[in-house]
């Protein structure tokens, strides 16, 4: 996407060669009389290892563009390939005007130089989010897409739209994951199955959609991991196989970490203390974000802290390592 100064949105679609692993850009506009060019830009393409991102809830409002820029800033330390995006990129998203300097500015050359996957929560159905990020579907829109990258196949869903047996969103997964060589597969959903956060309080159509449906389908086809949002915490459990797989809830890019819910806890079958393994974390002014380290033979997890003051290193909050299926 680029943004010229008379505040217009152009789309413009590239086609990269096949063996390109970087890829250097500016972009120039003209109106009029009037020229504009933004860049040089540098963007890397995953090469046989590589790392990528996720987070979430971003949020991007008056009061949370020094949180947003402190998630952002450290997500490019870590120089991903991309970032898995898990939706809310805006609380006003059909304020226009405002994605500039609340979304964009705030992120710096994140979003210039690294790819963004997204699946689109609640507040992602108004305004320039459709166009502002586009999907790996064939027409780069739809919310329902898989890509594969080295060794592992990623899937979006769109937790808004209807997953049940019989459906042709469920066959379409099915499908995919029935027909699925990768030796890893992560899926991306922005509600989560289970999970302590506060607006988990009550098993919403979307929460039990995903608990009931989706979840036991990547159980039964030994998918690795559901990464989803909604929820403003960090908060990792793990299923037994009939009802699904690792679910990993990374909600606070932009919005403060909010404690669990007691409610929401109760209703957590695969809560802290049931002997699993599991990870949480919760508190005021605290956030976190999701980094993988893939490899052929296993990606490394870690969940790490963000505070505003990046001068110590990121707190490691939560690590696993996932094993081909």
């Amino acid at each position: 996407m680029a943004k010229s100064s008379a505040k217009i949105w152009h789309r413009v679609k590239v086609q990269v060669p096949v063996d390109a692993r970087t890829i250097r850009y500016s972009l120039k506009s003209r109106v009029g009389s009037h020229e504009g060019v933004s860049g040089p830009f540098t963007a890397r393409l995953p090469g046989a290892k590589f790392r990528f991102v996720a987070l979430g809830n971003v949020m991007a409002h008056r009061i949370a563009v020094d949180n947003w820029s402190a998630t952002a800033r450290e997500a490019r330390k870590l120089d991903p390939a991309f970032v898995l995006h898990t939706g809310n990129c805006s609380e006003h998203g059909s304020w226009e005007f405002e994605w500039e300097r609340r979304y964009f500015a705030p992120a710096g050359k994140l979003l210039a130089t690294v790819p963004t996957l997204l699946t689109p929560c609640a507040r992602d159905f108004a305004g320039a989010v459709q166009e502002l990020h586009v999907t790996p579907a064939a027409d780069t829109y739809a919310h329902n897409w898989s890509k594969v990258v080295g060794p592992v196949r990623f899937i979006g869903l769109d937790g808004n739209q209807v997953w049940k047996a019989g459906e042709a969103n469920y066959a379409w997964l099915e499908k995919e994951l029935a027909g699925a060589k990768e030796k890893f597969v992560v899926v991306l959903d922005a509600y989560p199955g289970y999970s302590s956060g506060k607006h988990s309080n009550k098993p919403y159509p979307a929460l039990m959609q995903t608990r009931e449906v989706i979840l036991p389908l990547l159980g039964k086809h030994k998918a690795t991991a559901l990464i989803s949002g909604w929820d403003p915490s960090y908060e990792r459990c793990e299923p037994t196989p009939d009802k699904g797989c690792t679910q990993i809830v990374t909600g606070t890019a932009g919005k403060d970490s909010y404690p669990f819910s007691p409610t929401a806890t109760r209703l957590n079958p695969f809560r802290q203390g049931d002997g699993r393994d599991w990870a949480g974390f919760a508190g005021h002014g605290a956030r976190s974000l999701c980094v993988f380290e893939v490899s052929a033979d296993a990606i490394e997890f870690r969940a790490l802290a963000v505070a505003n003051d990046m001068l110590a290193d990121p707190k490691v909050l939560d690590r696993k390592t996932f094993r081909p299926r």
